[in-house]
């Protein structure tokens, strides 16, 4: 292709569609370059060794052109293309440090994204010939294609080019007359959006604007009476909110999704199982080989999934039109059950095309109907590589039937290779393929968090999201089995309240999808819910005489000394044997130099003091103020877990001199020091806390 053109007869002799697919390769290129077969001589030492199936075209720069042909005028074939190797080991050579975009020619659709380094693997039609345009991603919108000529713009469009300062991209087409023209414009991601298309041409062209927000491009379509170069500019705005960027190996939907990237797969589990599919699979679609008369498969798809189809030499069997036995598969409309089956010989292949890169569960269910003591390995291969993509497994002993389930994301081939002795069973077989979500993966990594308000008798439980969960149900059961929770939740956290101190409690999490399948129960997590006693505080008064002598009045099992700040000394803490932790926050913190020991801290609004205690005996705690400037503030101290107020004070300290504020407290407590705004100085301070 791209050389010579030879036609077999007179071109008013062909229908107007092959007319049109001719004209589409007209006129031939004079670059002097042709379309060279992709690893021509690999396999040439094995006798009847495949004719090319790729074929690459060097456009100039970085953008190919590669055909994919199947030769195979009666099944779907997977082609691949190496794109990183060298063309002496088979490969294309392009870029491997670029990535690329891949536009169909003749379907007229985006494939997808593919990294240079990567191969890129399609499933091509009976006797197709796929044209495939991959040029490197733009920062931004760029020329990918036109439907004018197979060359996807090469002879057809002119001076193509970018504007980064008014982000216009402009050039000129050649249009044919009464032959729409078609160009698609790639753009980076969905922010990109058209704000202007111009076309210098009268009103008699037609003109049309579609934009594919999702793959992010845009397709421009002309309509000219006439034979035209037609010069055109479109500018673009960037959206100031960005959208999701699609998928790069995302297909159109309805269409196998390529393997970009490679495919995965893991087998989730293997059970046996008779007949009765209803209610067990098949909830989202299923295909039931054989089943609807001879040699008719009973289809019904899901949106994700284009095409199932076997491998070579398969072929379907009905051994029961209507039966009771348990093992046969009951018909998608009750109408009883029939066994039915695909099978081959040795290896049967199951070609599975998804639409995206989603995780999909696909059940198959097995059957030993003329119990010959099959014994049947299943694997999954990536169709791009042919090699293993899941572990191997092995159904045996299924005379009553076998469902194992595997979980794909991409198109897959399951082959299942039959393991019996020749004597024994000479063939794989298969008698229901079935597709839903995945069953989620029990949630794991349970934690528990203590109680923030001791008051609500509270606990937060929470977990780690499971893979394929929709929704998760939690249950909760206290030491007599009794049930305290039960609740369905999109969440992966929940706060339990209205617990009894010193009970213990169980409680498990099951993970389900949106079909309502659910992963089986965890280990139940117990805890014993502990909340702390209440806290107590108490004025004993306040101390004007001391002064600034403290040494020998407070402080003699601890103390702190707030002081110092960023450009100045840290503050002082020695904290008694039962104190955990006492920290000062308040918005807009400052440190001043003041009266007692030199510093103070002070907030403009308010100060909060949170004293953790080792233990719940009473202490007394004291706190100083002093400044230069004077004191006036109001004091209150909370019991942090249930939000009581214990205590209320005041303090009034004049101008260089010291009050001293002592409290009977036992536990946790938060003091919170707010200034008086009627008074000056209009900030709360704090010189130091001690303990005794």
């Amino acid at each position: 292709m791209f050389g010579k053109l030879m036609l077999g007869s007179s071109v008013t002799r062909y229908p107007p569609e092959v007319v049109e697919i001719i004209g589409r390769s007209l006129p031939m290129p004079m670059t002097g370059r042709s379309a060279r077969p992709v690893g021509l001589f690999a396999g040439c030492d094995e006798e009847g060794a495949p004719n090319p199936e790729v074929y690459h075209y060097a456009c100039g720069g970085d953008d190919h052109i590669l055909l994919f042909w199947n030769h195979s005028g009666e099944s779907d074939n997977y082609i691949r293309a190496e794109l990183g190797r060298p063309p002496a080991f088979g490969g294309v050579e392009v870029q491997s440090d670029l990535d690329y975009d891949v536009w169909d020619f003749w379907d007229w659709r985006y494939v997808g994204r593919v990294a240079g380094r990567n191969t890129l693997t399609l499933s091509v039609r009976p006797a197709e010939m796929k044209t495939l345009m991959l040029r490197p991603v733009r920062p931004h919108p760029y020329l990918l294609s036109t439907n004018r000529h197979v060359l996807q713009g090469e002879i057809d469009a002119h001076s193509v080019t970018w504007d980064e300062a008014t982000r216009t991209l402009s050039g000129a087409f050649d249009v044919v007359a009464r032959d729409r023209y078609r160009a698609v414009l790639k753009l980076p991601d969905s922010r990109w959006q058209v704000s202007e298309w111009t076309l210098e041409a009268s009103d008699a062209v037609g003109r049309q604007l579609r934009h594919d927000r999702q793959a992010a491009w845009v397709e421009l379509s002309i309509d000219s009476p006439e034979n035209a170069r037609l010069a055109w500019s479109v500018k673009f705005a960037l959206a100031e909110a960005p959208s999701p960027a699609p998928a790069p190996a995302q297909a159109s939907q309805g269409e196998p999704a390529p393997n970009l990237e490679p495919p995965s797969a893991r087998l989730t589990s293997i059970q046996p199982g008779d007949g009765d599919w209803q209610g067990r699979c098949g909830r989202q679609g299923y295909l039931l080989p054989s089943y609807n008369g001879e040699g008719e498969d009973a289809v019904r798809l899901p949106t994700y999934i284009s095409a199932v189809h076997w491998g070579e030499n398969a072929a379907g069997w009905v051994f029961a039109r209507a039966t009771s036995d348990a093992r046969a598969l009951p018909l998608p409309d009750a109408s009883g059950r029939r066994l039915g089956a695909v099978f081959a010989r040795n290896t049967l292949d199951v070609y599975i095309e998804t639409t995206d890169r989603a995780p999909h569960a696909v059940t198959l269910y097995c059957v030993d109907f003329d119990r010959r003591g099959r014994r049947q390995r299943l694997v999954v291969l990536d169709p791009g590589t042919l090699r293993p993509i899941s572990p191997a497994a092995t159904l045996e002993d299924f005379q009553e039937g076998v469902y194992a389930e595997v979980v794909i994301s991409g198109s897959a081939i399951v082959r299942l290779t039959n393991l019996a002795p020749y004597d024994s069973a000479r063939n794989a077989v298969l008698s229901g393929v079935f597709f839903d979500s995945p069953t989620p993966r029990p949630p794991q990594a349970f934690r528990l968090h203590e109680p923030q308000l001791a008051a609500e008798r509270a606990y937060r439980l929470s977990w780690e999201p499971s893979p394929g969960a929709e929704f998760y149900r939690l249950l909760v059961f206290d030491g007599k089995g009794n049930s305290v929770v039960d609740e369905v939740l999109r969440e992966t956290s929940y706060e339990v309240k209205g617990l009894s101190a010193g009970k213990s409690y169980r409680w498990s999490v099951e993970a389900r999808n949106h079909d309502g399948v659910g992963a089986p129960l965890g280990e139940p997590a117990s805890f014993v819910a502990r909340f702390p006693a209440p806290a107590r505080a108490e004025w004993l008064g306040a101390d004007r005489d001391t002064g600034s002598n403290w040494q020998n009045v407070y402080g003699k099992a601890g103390y702190v000394l707030f002081a110092g700040g960023p450009d100045g000394p840290a503050d002082v803490v020695h904290l008694p044997a039962f104190i955990a932790s006492a920290t000062a926050t308040g918005e807009r913190v400052n440190w001043r130099d003041g009266v007692l020991s030199g510093s103070y801290t002070c907030a403009f609004d308010q100060i909060m003091l949170h004293v953790t205690a080792k233990d719940r005996r009473a202490h007394r705690m004291t706190l100083a103020f002093a400044s230069g400037q004077g004191c006036n503030s109001g004091i209150e101290i909370w019991d942090p877990h249930y939000e009581t107020l214990l205590c209320r004070a005041w303090v009034a300290a004049p101008r260089g001199e010291t009050r001293y504020v002592s409290f009977d407290v036992a536990g946790d407590v938060r003091v919170v020091l707010s200034r008086n705004r009627d008074c000056f100085p209009k900030n709360a301070l704090l010189s130091a806390v001690y303990w005794e």
